[in-house]
């Protein structure tokens, strides 16, 4: 069965819960375990989004999709948003998908070490 056969659009929405993780434990660089630890974000939000099919052949999708995530035990005091585009066609070999983070300076700031 191919996903979405026979609907041209399909909408999609649910609810995100996690953890942002301060990565330095996990590095061997000795300037890396210098920097002070940070506490662990615990994320909570949602993800919605909309799926196109057969824009220019039966079997392709463009996929639209945005996460939003917000600190709850204010380790970064933020909201990140999470927007992404993929198309995808079984036709070719490749799916190309695009996304951007847009990323507070809060974050950057505590997870860098800042």
């Amino acid at each position: 069965m191919i996903p979405g056969r026979g609907k041209k659009a399909e909408f999609v929405a649910g609810p995100i819960v996690g953890a942002r993780m301060s990565k330095l434990q996990d590095s061997d660089d000795r300037v890396v375990q210098l920097l002070p630890h940070r506490k662990t974000a615990i994320e909570v939000g949602g993800y919605a989004g909309v799926s196109f099919h057969q824009l220019t052949n039966p079997y392709d999708t463009l996929s639209l999709h945005l996460d939003v995530l917000h600190d709850v035990n204010g380790a970064h005091k933020s909201t990140t948003f999470d927007p992404s585009i993929e198309f995808s066609t079984p036709l070719s070999r490749r799916s190309r998908r695009y996304s951007a983070k847009r990323v507070p300076s809060a974050i950057s700031r505590v997870h860098a070490g800042r």
